[in-house]
């Protein structure tokens, strides 16, 4: 049997891809709740979360990224050791609280949000801020059942948290007859950190299960200096390259919220939207590199040709079925986001434009990231960092600057036409790099 025909990279890579999109639903079940109870409030979420999300990005990149070591010891068969990056991780998480507590009580002298969305923005933020270490020991916990290709109770823990964040948002949010108040952006902060919590709970249990500490160690909590800064020098570059593409999209994103409300709305609203659709991508890129890592292990290029090849055909029909949504059946979007509502029924034809540019960006991205992924597989990570830096702030950020600065940023459609085009550029410059088998050669 192929080990790499369509049934089996299908089965490793569904659940990677749904768990991408189901940890990106979490944060889009906050926005779109919020919606419904005020849109003010769902912007302030969404950049009150971005900053968040800048701060916190690094410390759980570098908490995934010990499910490499994770899988080192497993394929070694060494696997009293396979828990130790995990508790490395922890450990780590449990120090940041050091940091981030700090930083959640001066963050209303730190943040970027607009005056008109302080009110909802601030408290949101500094929940998120003050509890951010909790995702980092999901992320830990995560490392240790992908390295082990044991990847069906994350989806189950993360289904779970889910369903559960999405019950706490419509209560917290609302509020429930006189017994819970409405809280509106604190309550969806509180019930994102509730259902994180709730989440570490679970995997942790299955952590600590007594098959786990018996086979694998589980129990071993120690703190091994060497180990622990092994997995910072991994992870930290790695992660900051990704780090400063998030910094373009997040100021990119401040420009247009000091301009207007109503400009705040619309890509606000894009990029709640985004989240939704850039899970392939995601899912892809850590599917196709774990794979292509044992191919190249093989020095097998014809099979990383086969490879690519059938992700190709994953991402048409990725394409087709994203095209129902964003070319052929905008209703449905309509109603997330209520544009018929009086306030927001001017901003329609904008919203429009927009999703339209989300599905040539989207179908980009899942070009771009599937390459990426076999170039990472390779050890060629600095050229795709490379690419989406100089994408991010030269095909987004630095010419909504330019007419943010020249009084002419009145409209989102210029720049969210030169995000696609920049996107397909960088699909043909990273195309070229995969077809130059330079990565492959240096290995062999």
């Amino acid at each position: 049997m192929d080990r790499y025909g369509t049934k089996e990279v299908l089965k490793f890579s569904l659940p990677l891809i749904l768990s991408s999109l189901s940890m990106n639903v979490m944060v889009c079940m906050d926005r779109l709740v919020l919606t419904k109870y005020s849109i003010d409030a769902m912007n302030a979420a969404t950049l009150g979360g971005l900053a968040v999300s800048l701060v916190t990005f690094i410390l759980i990149s570098v908490c995934q990224i010990s499910s490499v070591f994770v899988g080192q010891y497993n394929g070694k068969g060494e696997f009293e050791k396979t828990a130790q990056p995990t508790w490395q991780m922890i450990h780590l998480s449990f120090m940041s609280f050091l940091i981030f507590i700090p930083l959640s009580m001066i963050t209303e002298y730190i943040c970027l949000i607009p005056d008109y969305f302080r009110a909802d923005g601030i408290p949101y933020q500094k929940i998120l801020m003050a509890f951010a270490p909790i995702q980092a020991m999901f992320a830990a916990l995560c490392a240790f059942f992908i390295g082990r290709k044991k990847s069906n109770i994350i989806i189950t823990t993360v289904l779970i948290g889910n369903f559960l964040n999405l019950t706490l948002d419509v209560l917290f949010v609302f509020g429930y007859g006189g017994i819970i108040p409405p809280m509106g952006a604190i309550g969806a902060a509180s019930a994102t950190v509730t259902s994180s919590f709730v989440q570490v709970l679970i995997l942790g249990s299955a952590f600590f299960s007594k098959n786990n500490r018996k086979m694998y160690g589980t129990s071993n909590k120690s703190f091994q200096k060497k180990l622990f800064f092994h997995c910072m020098k991994i992870g930290v570059p790695f992660s900051f390259g990704k780090f400063l593409n998030m910094v373009a999209w997040y100021v990119m994103i401040m420009f247009f919220s000091h301009t207007s409300k109503e400009l705040s709305t619309v890509v606000s609203a894009e990029f709640m939207l985004f989240l939704l659709f850039v899970f392939v991508a995601n899912g892809c890129e850590a599917s196709i590199s774990s794979l292509a890592s044992n191919l190249i292990g093989e020095n097998n290029l014809e099979g990383i040709k086969r490879l690519f090849k059938l992700f190709m055909k994953f991402n048409v029909v990725a394409a087709i079925i994203f095209a129902i949504p964003l070319l052929f059946w905008h209703d449905c979007l309509y109603y997330l986001i209520d544009y018929s509502s009086e306030e927001l029924l001017p901003l329609k034809s904008e919203f429009e434009f927009i999703i339209y540019s989300l599905w040539f960006t989207v179908i980009a991205d899942n070009f771009f990231y599937t390459v990426s992924g076999i170039l990472t597989a390779g050890g060629d990570t600095k050229y795709p960092m490379y690419l989406e830096i100089i994408a991010a702030w030269f095909g987004a950020t630095i010419p909504t600057a330019i007419m943010y600065y020249m009084s002419c940023l009145t409209s989102v459609k210029e720049v969210y036409t030169l995000i696609p085009v920049s996107c397909f550029l960088n699909c043909f410059l990273i195309y070229r790099r995969y077809a130059s088998f330079v990565w492959f050669k240096k290995l062999v």
